[in-house]
């Protein structure tokens, strides 16, 4: 149950009229009551039940109003009670009148007062009635509620701005989605893409108005509904075959006033007594359009909800101007000329805008002053500049797709116009400086690329290894024997006993064998200060230890307590982020340039792969070091990467740079009289060093002096 007596109704007057009949019988000509109707009515009450009770609490009348106007929030009710009806003497005396909604009950009566009479009442001529008013204060005397019109439209004179909650379309753009034409020499035309102020004429019908545009400056001014669509056209308020329709303001709920917006919904009662909200549509092609429906219609409510706004930014839109003046003035042109580096027309197209200003302060965000940017003054003309079509389709023959963003929408109108690109309006040479950014990027692009031609990628990784080495197996012989010879001579049997030669039972060889003080390298420093037991060039294919140490180490036998690290340089064929992979029993790392990516550390089986990135430009020279060691049972390492929108390879056959510097154990300490030629040389061989330009850097940098070649 709901306050009805708070929350529903304000009770006004109650006013009556009598007289006593012909036939000795009471009649009262009019008996009535005076109400508005607060918050809550709309939703909850469908009809207004009126009953008299005699003194003794007996229903002598009752009466129903389901009038449509009557059963809306905020709206002022006049009913009669009883009209024209006669009456017995039971009408003398103390009566009661209240009224219910919906059903009687006492927790649906919002109102009972006394209706007192007497025979004295009756005596009285017609024209000596007058109106008995009660104690109750007049409507007139009560404060108006902050949801009412007169509250949304302020003080007098107070400009309103009416836009679909959260856009920043007026509601004309939600009703003319095409009318604008900023190009137009007309000023009326010209006005109509801008903010227009929403006014509020009112009907004569207490809480009604009509919306219209007043500054539209002709009469089509007025909202009307069309039948058919339920869509809202402009229309005029006589002599329109389309009648204007009036509405009134409810107060939605979730929203919060502020002294700069309120929130209202606009809505009117048709001759159904359905209620019609106004509400926002989007049509397939994605304009807002304004539209009527009940609200269980309208499958998004929050689109009946409106701003009231009472004040906007300084408006302005650009102007196109003609190539030169006329007698001293900017005239108005669409001509698109030629332009670009030195006059060149085979470059960039080129037009001129004049900035016009509507107002020098908004009532919002005032304008930009001359201090802060001249170039949104008024006047104020700016030349954009884009690239031509065939100049566009050029640079994207050229690239083949590896520039990443292709302009061939620049030649589309709305692009190239500053009142709907905000990025022209700001930088007029916007698409001029994109296109000019790209081609230098596909320059310096092809240089590089040029250069990875110059470059020998036939090369491979450079493999060390630690605790290992190749044996030397000697034959294994058995013994020989004796073996006994005869033949017979002359008749006479001669025998004697052979010598025979060793039985070979297996040939000399070499063999992979441990050293007996190899050891498990558990983190990267323990490489500094080793040399190395074998070494082998050329390691192109990471997919195991056999492939990645030139089948010196065999997948059918595992070693324990040894170490391998790999270097090579790396030259990548597309710039962008690169990601590389370690598998391995047990720990493995990887660097780039002397900057750890894999972390693969610790005793772990092969099934751990850890991954890294690192951003790689296209034929820069990298140096890539990748380091494992295997401690005890089972040994395995796989390494891989992945360029930009690539494939995950283990297989670097083609990006490894050929190198004739060598680098053999007498060189693992970085000094100039081992062998090294340069500084890079020294940084590449400094095996004495862990990976990463420190120590290493520092030792090198001591021999051959910083950054030196």
């Amino acid at each position: 149950m709901i306050l009805v007596f708070v929350i529903i109704l304000f009770i006004i007057l109650l006013w009556c009229k009598y007289r006593l009949s012909t036939e000795e019988k009471y009649k009262i000509n009019s008996l009535g009551i005076n109400w508005r109707n607060k918050a809550g009515v709309s939703e909850t009450v469908n009809k207004w039940i009126l009953v008299l009770y005699d003194k003794d609490g007996k229903n002598i009348h009752q009466t129903e109003d389901k009038s449509p106007q009557n059963l809306q929030n905020f709206m002022d009710v006049s009913l009669n009670a009883i009209e024209n009806k006669k009456f017995g003497s039971e009408i003398i005396g103390t009566n009661i009148l209240s009224v219910y909604y919906n059903s009687i009950s006492d927790d649906t009566k919002v109102y009972s007062g006394e209706v007192s009479l007497d025979s004295n009442d009756f005596t009285a001529s017609l024209s000596d009635i007058t109106t008995k008013e009660s104690d109750i204060q007049t409507w007139g005397e009560l404060k108006a509620p902050a949801e009412t019109l007169d509250e949304i439209l302020g003080t007098e004179g107070t400009k309103v701005y009416a836009y679909p909650k959260g856009s920043t379309k007026d509601l004309y753009k939600c009703i003319n989605t095409n009318a604008c034409n900023i190009y137009s020499p007309m000023w009326w035309v010209r006005k109509t893409c801008f903010i227009l102020e929403l006014g509020f004429e009112k009907t004569g019908d207490i809480g009604y108005f009509y919306p219209n545009f007043p500054s539209l400056g002709h009469k089509d001014k007025y909202f009307g509904v069309k039948p058919s669509s339920k869509e809202v056209k402009m229309t005029c308020k006589d002599d329109c075959s389309l009648k204007p329709q009036k509405f009134y303001l409810e107060k939605p709920e979730g929203v919060t006033d502020t002294d700069t917006v309120k929130y209202g919904r606009f809505v009117y009662i048709d001759t159904n007594g359905d209620k019609n909200y106004l509400y926002v549509s989007e049509n397939d092609d994605g304009d807002l359009k304004l539209k009527v429906a009940k609200l269980s219609d309208i499958s998004d409510t929050s689109s009946t909800v409106f701003e009231f706004r009472y004040s906007k930014d300084c408006e302005s839109y650009w102007e196109n101007v003609k190539k030169y003046k006329v007698d001293g003035q900017w005239k108005f042109g669409s001509e698109v000329y030629d332009c670009g580096p030195e006059k060149n027309p085979t470059i960039h197209n080129c037009r001129k805008w004049k900035h016009v200003l509507i107002n020098e302060e908004g009532n919002g965000t005032a304008c930009t002053s001359k201090e802060e940017n001249r170039k949104y003054q008024n006047g104020f003309v700016i030349q954009t500049q884009w690239p031509k079509k065939t100049t566009i389709e050029e640079l994207n023959a050229k690239t083949e797709g590896y520039l990443t963003t292709a302009l061939e929408s620049i030649i589309a109108g709305d692009n190239i116009d500053p009142n709907k690109n905000k990025d022209i309006a700001s930088d007029p040479q916007f698409y001029k400086n994109q296109y000019d950014a790209q081609n230098k990027a596909y320059g310096d692009a092809k240089a590089k690329q040029d250069a990875i031609k110059s470059y020998d990628l036939t090369g491979g990784f450079t493999c060390y290894i630690y605790g290992l080495y190749m044996k030397n197996i000697p034959a294994k012989y058995g013994s020989g024997g004796s073996k006994k010879q005869c033949f017979n001579w002359w008749g006479k049997k001669v025998c004697w006993t052979m010598a025979m030669p060793a039985k070979l039972i297996s040939p000399a060889k070499i063999e992979l064998t441990s050293k007996d003080d190899s050891e498990y390298f558990s983190v990267p420093s323990d490489f500094n200060n080793k040399i190395p037991d074998l070494m082998r060039t050329g390691i192109v294919d990471f997919s195991n230890k056999t492939k990645a140490t030139d089948n010196i180490i065999l997948s059918s036998k595992n070693f324990e307590e040894y170490a391998v690290r790999w270097q090579g340089q790396f030259v990548p064929e597309v710039s962008g982020t690169h990601t590389f992979y370690t598998k391995s029993d047990d720990m493995s790392y990887l660097y780039v340039n002397g900057n750890m990516i894999v972390n693969n550390g610790g005793e772990h089986g092969d099934d751990e792969e850890k991954s890294g990135t690192v951003n790689l430009d296209i034929g820069k020279v990298y140096l890539i070091e990748i380091l494992f060691s295997e401690n005890k049972i089972g040994d395995d390492i796989k390494v891989s990467f992945q360029e930009p929108n690539g494939d995950k390879t283990s297989n670097f056959d083609g990006y490894m740079l050929k190198d004739d510097k060598t680098c053999e154990s007498s060189m693992f300490g970085g000094g100039s009289d081992n062998g090294i030629t340069d500084y890079e040389h020294c940084l590449v061989c400094a095996h004495k060093w862990e990976p990463g330009y420190h120590k290493r850097t520092i030792n090198c940098e001591n021999i051959w002096g910083i950054n030196q070649d």
